[in-house]
């Protein structure tokens, strides 16, 4: 009898133990509430029930047969009981994975396109054969990065070569001169269409630049995916910290920028890329027991949508009422992951206009004088939106893309902008966004360049740089 009430008393202190704060306790980094599933939840919580009520069944002295009956019986009928729960409400779960999945309905992929359409994506890669192709739509990796959160991965490959610095190489600037020509050249920072996604080393932006700047004019090729002007900037200074030294720093600006200055009402330079609220910090480690409790329910009861929207434009991040501060988890999930923000955005247009005008004339001011001291000259170039151009063949349904929220905010700020830029022009900032007009076949995807259209916006920023006398 008194092991049958110790093993009942285990049991029961099993399910009493067995929840998500011991677990995120003792398993810090695996277990994190942003990161854990309802139908995972809903395990856990059964697990609870099943050791408690066996526990004391045991201490009301039931015998093994019965435990394996109950055993049996329990498991048929938690399997039945899980199975309906997510039929009934896999459509609430999973509504917001089930639209983007409908946002998406009217695009078709660079993948399905080379599939089942491959003569166009001839067109698009004029000068390449369908093996080529498809070796070229692997693309290259992402990789941490210590300072700068992400980088380009160092690779050398047929088509995609990053090394020295983090630079992406081609004929003019690689491996056998990379260390040599850093300093005295031209650095191109920017995102994805910078790097030059889908397109092979000698296709990219910068590649063209150096066949037209000669060998006495070398341009780096800085471009990172997901990069956008706040980032390329600390990539700058990293750069200038170690002792490079430019000639000229060029920013292949727009795409990402509104992406990112649209998604969240921080301030300008507060605005974020991909880790915005130091869930390592915040939410993801539970070094304290009161935390870790107060997360999980904030997680179990998030904030209304109202409770997060900042009192003004901006979020205050230092006051410690701000949404920012005591709703970290529902933040986050309600400015990223369900795009919460894109209706604001979408209401409060001329508002998002200013924002990004105040982001680019901050960090031109800064730039100019960060230029001034270490010898270099600053140019910015508004680049074409590929997402507003809607004879681009990857996109199936023409009607159904126009009501995508992605695209009505970039059809709603870019206008805008580009009239305020014609009352208000920005010094060293030049709007090339019409160099992908008349241009047929262009978009190797929905946003990035094919070749041609590279080489038409290299074209474009050598002419005005040679016209401002660089």
């Amino acid at each position: 009898m008194k092991i049958n009430k110790l093993i009942g008393c285990i049991f029961i202190l099993i399910g009493f133990v067995f929840n998500e704060i011991t677990l995120a306790l003792i398993f810090k980094g695996w277990y994190g509430f942003d990161k854990v599933n309802w139908l995972l939840r809903l395990c856990i919580l059964t697990s609870q029930v099943f050791f408690i009520f066996v526990g004391w069944q045991i201490l009301k002295g039931r015998s093994l047969t019965w435990f394996l009956g109950v055993y049996r019986d329990m498991s048929l009928f938690l399997f039945n009981a899980i199975l309906l729960v997510v039929l009934l409400l896999g459509g609430v779960i999973f509504k917001d994975k089930l639209y983007e999945m409908r946002s998406f309905g009217p695009i078709i992929s660079n993948h399905q396109l080379l599939q089942e359409q491959p003569e166009v994506m001839k067109e698009i890669y004029p000068d390449r054969t369908f093996e080529e192709i498809r070796e070229i739509q692997e693309n290259s990796d992402l990789a941490s990065h210590p300072v700068l959160e992400l980088m380009e991965k160092p690779r050398h490959s047929k088509h995609y070569n990053v090394g020295f610095e983090n630079m992406r190489y081609d004929s003019a600037a690689n491996a056998n001169n990379a260390a040599s020509s850093i300093n005295g050249s031209t650095w191109v920072f920017g995102g994805s269409t910078t790097f030059g996604a889908l397109v092979s080393d000698d296709d990219t932006i910068p590649a063209y630049l150096n066949r037209l700047g000669g060998r006495e004019n070398i341009f780096i090729n800085f471009g990172v995916r997901s990069y956008f002007l706040n980032t390329e900037i600390e990539k700058l200074l990293l750069l200038l910290k170690k002792g490079w030294r430019p000639k000229r720093v060029i920013f292949i600006a727009g795409l990402n920028d509104i992406s990112y200055l649209t998604q969240t009402r921080f301030h300008p330079l507060e605005t974020p890329a991909r880790n915005p609220f130091g869930f390592n910090f915040s939410v993801q480690n539970f070094d304290r027991v009161l935390d870790s409790i107060k997360v999980a329910i904030q997680h179990r009861f998030p904030a209304k949508p109202e409770q997060l929207v900042p009192k003004d434009f901006y979020e205050n991040v230092y006051e410690a009422e701000s949404p920012y501060q005591k709703y970290p988890v529902a933040f986050f999930d309600y400015y990223y992951r369900r795009h919460g923000n894109a209706n604001k955005v979408l209401s409060n247009q001329e508002q998002y206009v200013k924002k990004l005008y105040l982001f680019y004339r901050m960090n031109i001011d800064f730039l100019e004088h960060l230029g001034n001291s270490y010898g270099f000259s600053t140019h910015i170039f508004f680049q074409p939106i590929g997402l507003l151009h809607l004879e681009n063949p990857h996109i199936k349904n023409s009607q159904m893309y126009q009501k995508w929220w992605r695209y009505k905010i970039y059809n709603a700020i870019v206008p805008l902008f580009q009239e305020r830029l014609i009352d208000q022009p920005l010094p060293q900032f030049y709007d090339i966004s019409d160099a992908d007009k008349g241009c047929h076949r262009c978009y190797v995807d929905l946003t990035h360049y094919n070749s041609k259209l590279n080489a038409n916006i290299a074209q474009r920023i050598f002419e005005r740089l040679n016209s401002d006398g660089e």
